[in-house]
């Protein structure tokens, strides 16, 4: 992880032109053990050479150097390679010429100081780099945190690192002490004015909404009230008309959010954007278009769950957690509430284990888990999908 991160810096001094006797010193290493990217290399080919570079080297301990013995005594005779990852392989290079990894951060950061410049470093859309294994993401996962952990002590080289909150507590769940050094963490949520300001926002982007409407999006955008009244403009009031019915906002709410009881702009947006389809194809059938300046009839609200719903459940839910797929199939067909002795019957397998498998589907919000009364309630986000029933299945009424 470090070596990647330094052959990043490397680029950026590069072609920012930081020119100090620090920076000159990290750009000639990294030049000549063939980790210096050229201008507009991607970042996959930057990993793959670095993993090359790395693979060179046959001691995992210190996979940064190869030590030359003697046949004779079995002695260090010499030593190849530049950059040392491990303390002990650091204490080798005194016997060759070399640098431990953290001296190279260390000449970083202070060739930054004395220019008056610090480099922020920023990690995002980690869920899907590692997909394939949740081993392999833990793995990773928990190595980037030490690697986090290490340049923390670097002033000029600053780690910032976007992850899902269900995929830290995951990597955590075993314990992991690094943790204890992220002192400095900042939760996003998201709560229903902040989701009703991503939509009006993505709505005004669209120049021809705001034209329809004469709205100035700048001044919408700036006022929570004028963004609620724009919401109204193009929604209809309720989805489901009726005095105990839900608002049309709190209605996509409630059906876009999984066993966890949270919303996440994905879903919202995948959403709207299926909501948009089937609007367009209505109107291509020859429907009436909706009433008023309202942009969406009812029933196209209706018709796009399904297709949340699919996206949700095989595309997150199944490529997340394949080793769960089993369980949430046979659920397909069967009521939505259920109980450690109806989902024991289904699965086939003793309450014992259906309790360990229950409680894992809870956690990855599948199940909505009602701990008081010992039910697990299959969220409406995942329902069209698998067909599931309104309803309570027969083992809860005993």
């Amino acid at each position: 992880m470090k070596l990647y991160f330094l052959a990043l810096i490397g680029r950026e001094l590069t072609e920012y032109g930081i020119n100090n006797t620090e920076s000159s010193k990290i750009i000639s290493i990294l030049r000549e053990e063939g980790l210096l990217p050229e201008k507009g290399t991607s970042l996959r080919k930057i990993l793959s050479t670095v993993k090359s570079y790395i693979s060179k080297y046959i001691n995992p301990s210190a996979v940064e150097t190869t030590l030359l013995t003697s046949e004779s005594t079995g002695g260090i005779a010499g030593v190849t390679g530049k950059i040392y990852f491990s303390e002990a392989a650091a204490e080798a290079a005194k016997f060759g010429k070399g640098n431990s990894i953290d001296d190279l951060f260390s000449l970083v950061s202070n060739g930054l100081s004395k220019q008056g410049l610090t480099i922020w470093i920023l990690l995002d859309r980690l869920d899907v780099a590692f997909d394939d294994s949740e081993e392999l993401e833990r793995n990773a996962l928990r190595s980037l945190f030490k690697a986090y952990r290490d340049i923390r002590a670097f002033d000029n080289v600053i780690l910032k690192i976007f992850l899902r909150s269900d995929i830290w507590e995951r990597i955590t769940d075993e314990g992991f002490r690094e943790a204890t050094h992220i002192s400095r963490d900042i939760k996003l949520e998201w709560d229903k004015p902040s989701l009703q300001n991503l939509v009006a926002r993505r709505f005004l982007n669209n120049k021809a909404i705001a034209e329809y409407l004469a709205l100035d999006p700048a001044e919408v955008i700036n006022d929570a009230s004028k963004q609620l009244d724009f919401l109204a403009k193009i929604l209809p009031d309720q989805v489901e008309t009726g005095k105990r019915q839900s608002s049309t906002f709190d209605w996509i709410l409630k059906r876009t959010t999984d066993g966890s009881g949270k919303n996440a702009p994905r879903e919202i947006i995948f959403f709207f954007n299926a909501m948009i389809d089937n609007q367009l194809k209505r109107l291509d059938r020859g429907e009436n278009p909706p009433s008023g300046t309202q942009l969406f009839d009812r029933a196209a609200f209706k018709d796009s769950l399904p297709s949340l719903s699919e996206y949700r459940l095989t595309k997150v839910l199944y490529a997340e957690y394949p080793e769960l797929r089993k369980y949430v199939e046979k659920l397909s067909s069967q009521k939505s509430e259920h109980n450690i002795k109806s989902l024991s019957r289904i699965w086939l397998i003793s309450e014992q284990d259906t309790t360990l498998i229950a409680d894992r589907l809870a956690k990855v919000g599948f199940f909505e888990l009602d701990r008081a009364k010992e039910t697990f309630k299959i969220p409406y986000i995942y329902r069209p999908a698998l067909a599931v029933i309104q309803g309570k299945a027969e083992e809860l009424g005993k």
